[in-house]
């Protein structure tokens, strides 16, 4: 079973912008999503976002990928089926289970 110090489900800009700052401070961060970049990613073009006048929303979540691949944050294009809260008392640490489609665990 792997750990990470982070497990964010959902990769669309709210959840890669989290992984980005997470792995910035140093945490062992984790994002699993179906698909990576949200609807955003299907934007014809995105207007105004921060130091971009406008840009493909493809384009933009390739770029918010890249950043957070190069942080050395693990994508795994895989859904969650399931969020386990660990029992008190237990010899781990509190914290939770996450299960991938297929079955694999995560910490």
């Amino acid at each position: 079973m792997e750990k990470y110090d982070l497990i964010i489900i959902g990769g669309g800009p709210a959840g890669l912008s989290a992984a980005i700052y997470a792995a910035r401070y140093k945490l062992k961060t984790a994002v699993f999503s179906k698909t990576i970049g949200g609807i955003a990613a299907t934007a014809h073009k995105i207007c105004n976002y921060p130091s971009y006048k406008e840009i493909k929303g493809f384009e933009l979540m390739q770029k918010f990928i890249k950043q957070t691949e190069d942080l050395g944050v693990s994508i795994f294009y895989n859904e969650i089926v399931n969020v386990k809260k660990q029992k008190l008392g237990s010899k781990e640490r509190k914290g939770f289970t996450v299960v991938e489609w297929g079955g694999r665990l995560y910490r």
